[in-house]
């Protein structure tokens, strides 16, 4: 990071299943994710307006976000259903 800036390459937009081209992808992905009936403790996080604001939770159930790749692979592993 001393000689390049940040980002090093350029970013690439893909429309698509990324996960058939290369399945250990690094970035920031649009994922569909279907939390499992059986989590005790869930791990991903969305924000979620209330009336008296904007809230955090960690919810179960199906919803759209945007995450970045190492905390979808983390979720792959609690048996997270991920859909890019």
């Amino acid at each position: 990071m001393v000689t390049n800036l940040m980002p090093v390459v350029a970013p690439i937009y893909f429309d698509g299943d990324i996960s058939i081209i290369d399945n250990k992808t690094f970035g920031i992905f649009e994922v569909e994710i279907i939390t499992p009936d059986n989590l005790n403790i869930p791990i991903l996080q969305k924000r979620h307006k209330i009336k008296e604001g904007i809230r955090t939770i960690a919810g179960l159930g199906k919803w759209t976000g945007r995450y970045f790749s190492v905390e979808l692979y983390n979720a792959d592993k609690y048996g997270y259903n991920l859909k890019f």
